[in-house]
């Protein structure tokens, strides 16, 4: 009978035996795990100069960039994004882009060289080089292709960190490249422009991956005195990772209106902890008007009406009062809504609304106001929300539905013309025949439609299609 400890050891010596095949044929694996099992320190283990190799790779960068010619076009770079007409200057664009690409691949490829070699930190570093040159480079363009190389550089180079990030994700990094990573940022911040830590936020925050990262971090911040509002969720995030929540609250409530994830967290923190608190910050952001599109539907769906009820109806007739919400969720808000309105604050919605045709037309219709709604959608006719306001009348007024559906169709045909037309006009013809009653008429209007003066064979073929017309 085997004995459990030497079925276990077994066990481990089958892992080992796989892990040293895998690393074996992994070269870059087994250079991770090199890097891994060096011992150092936690500042600068190898001696590393990071300012000079920033700079050295921001030379190699701003070198690659300023190859780019904008003045003698690579056509053969350009892949047009459809088969229709280009605009000329649209064409350079895309050529110009497609030009500035190919050196951000040469970018890409010389930090996964450093990848594979397990040299994380420097790949890492060769970033805030590019940086550098992104905001310094001088590209020929005598054309001004671009109205703002700057943007459209640190655009490219934002998505290969975030394509880096990706990859950092399912990596192994020893601390003490992280830590060189991180001084040499921090470092290069001190001596050159405050914007480089918000640019690297993103990455830092996938670096620091334990307690010891974030409490670096926050030694670090320390000792050069580093503001927070030049790094707001690294600011908040390393204290919260390193268990200091006190300060990360404290922190983070300074910093509210810096940054929407700061202001989301700090939110979702007080939703599970303190609804006093939740409150009276979701209050500050909404008036601050700063992230209401994007935090608007969480602080909602989290105020308790009966708790605050002024806030809640504030922020409720706010989302049904967006054209940007779907319509669906408007009419959803709009029945909480109506239950808590005055009569008056009713009126006064409705008539604000009216420009918004279906969204009105729905409303009219929840209120069961249907000749006010039958008189909308006659008044409003040739408006885009035709469709879907005719379909408020439907059930509700059929006779009435039937006539404005054949002046709809006659108008329509009387102005305008081409397939896309034509099928509408067919589209209203169904909704004609599903009227209870009204098959024989709408086969009686589109036998009116077939023999249209001058003859549209594109409609015929339309009606054909639809089984109008044998």
């Amino acid at each position: 009978m085997t004995h459990p400890k030497d079925h276990k050891d077994h066990e481990i010596q089958k892992k080992l035996a796989f892990l040293n095949q895998l690393l074996e044929r992994n070269p870059e694996l087994k250079n991770q795990y090199d890097e891994f099992m060096i011992e150092a320190s936690t500042s600068l283990p190898d001696g590393m100069d990071t300012q000079s190799f920033i700079e050295e790779e921001a030379a190699f960068v701003k070198e690659l960039l300023e190859n780019v010619d904008l003045d003698d076009p690579d056509w053969d770079l350009f892949n047009p994004p459809h088969d229709r007409y280009i605009p000329e200057y649209e064409a350079w664009e895309h050529v110009a882009e497609a030009m500035i690409a190919e050196q951000f691949e040469a970018l890409a490829q010389n930090i996964k060289d450093f990848f594979s070699d397990a040299k994380f930190q420097k790949g890492l570093l060769s970033l805030v080089g590019a940086y550098d040159a992104c905001r310094h480079v001088e590209i020929h363009d005598p054309n001004q292709i671009f109205y703002d190389h700057e943007e459209i550089l640190l655009s490219k180079l934002h998505d290969l960190q975030t394509s880096i990030i990706d990859q950092l994700d399912r990596t192994v990094i020893p601390d003490y490249q992280i830590f060189c990573f991180i001084e040499g940022l921090f470092h290069h911040y001190e001596n050159h422009h405050e914007s480089v830590l918000r640019f690297f936020e993103p990455l830092v925050l996938t670096l620091i991956r334990e307690k010891s990262h974030a409490r670096f971090i926050v030694n670090l911040v320390r000792e050069k005195n580093i503001q927070a509002a030049h790094m707001p969720r690294i600011a908040t995030e390393m204290y919260r990772l390193s268990g200091d929540r006190e300060l990360w609250i404290k922190t983070a409530e300074t910093l509210i209106h810096q940054d929407i994830e700061v202001a989301r967290n700090l939110l979702e923190e007080y939703r599970k902890s303190a609804y006093d608190d939740f409150i009276r910050t979701s209050k500050q952001v909404w008036l601050a008007d700063r992230y209401r599109n994007e935090l608007a539907d969480f602080i909602f769906e989290n105020i308790r009406p009966d708790t605050s009820p002024e806030f809640y109806k504030e922020v409720l007739l706010w989302l049904t009062s967006q054209y940007s919400t779907p319509h669906p969720t408007r009419l959803s808000r709009y029945r909480m809504l109506r239950k808590i309105f005055t009569p008056e604050e009713k009126e006064q919605f409705l008539e604000k609304q009216k420009t918004d045709h279906l969204f009105y037309a729905e409303m009219l219709r929840i209120e069961n106001r249907l000749a006010e709604l039958l008189q909308f959608v006659r008044e409003n006719i040739d408006s885009f929300e035709f469709h879907g306001m005719i379909h408020t009348i439907l059930e509700t007024h059929p006779e009435e539905s039937f006539e404005i559906l054949r002046d709809k169709i006659l108008l329509t045909l009387e102005k305008e013309r081409g397939r896309n037309v034509y099928r509408c006009v067919v589209g209203w013809l169904l909704l004609i025949r599903n009227l209870p009653g009204m098959k024989k008429r709408s086969k009686e209007l589109a036998d009116q439609l077939f023999h249209w003066k001058p003859r549209l064979p594109a409609l015929r073929d339309e009606l054909k299609q639809a089984g109008f017309v044998n």
